[in-house]
């Protein structure tokens, strides 16, 4: 498992490589790597189990992505990540989106390159539909005023809870 956050270096030529040269990058990716490369992003990933809080890297000057990866395999919640770790990405981010489904490129587009050209902190977190309500609501209560997009397969239950 790689520590976490994991901030991912990526200077110009490697990130070009990674565009051109990597044609099964999934066209999300393709984005998000796309909006690091243009506006000068910083870029981390969480997965569950991270331990490590590196509030320092979290507040340098350079805006940033963070990817919370509660979708592989078996979604976990909030719960299975370190709290610590999530109260600073929430604390710091301008805007954040629960995705609960299938990738869709237009949504991520939207959300990275808006990020990027108002120099914002964006937390992405892929989920299941099982827990997208759980980090709904873990995201409301940590930070109650930060826009929320919620991309789900049950568009219903999410509008019930008023998201």
């Amino acid at each position: 498992m790689i520590p976490h956050p994991d901030w991912i270096a990526l200077d110009a030529g490697r990130l070009e490589s990674l565009l051109q040269n990597n044609p099964a990058l999934p066209p999300h990716f393709h984005v998000i790597f796309t909006a690091v490369r243009d506006y000068g992003l910083r870029l981390a990933f969480l997965q569950p189990g991270s331990e490590d809080s590196d509030l320092e890297a979290l507040q340098q000057a350079s805006p940033f992505i963070a990817m919370v990866l509660d979708d592989s395999g078996a979604s976990l919640g909030p719960a299975a990540f370190d709290q610590q770790v999530l109260k600073n990405l929430t604390a710091l981010a301008h805007c954040a989106a629960v995705l609960a489904c299938a990738p869709i490129t237009g949504v991520y587009e939207s959300l990275c390159r808006t990020a990027g050209a108002m120099r914002q902190n964006l937390l992405i977190v892929e989920t299941l539909p099982a827990h997208e309500m759980a980090w709904a609501a873990y995201l409301r209560r940590e930070k109650p005023q930060l826009p929320l997009v919620v991309g789900s397969i049950n568009p219903d239950r999410v509008r019930r809870a008023g998201l």
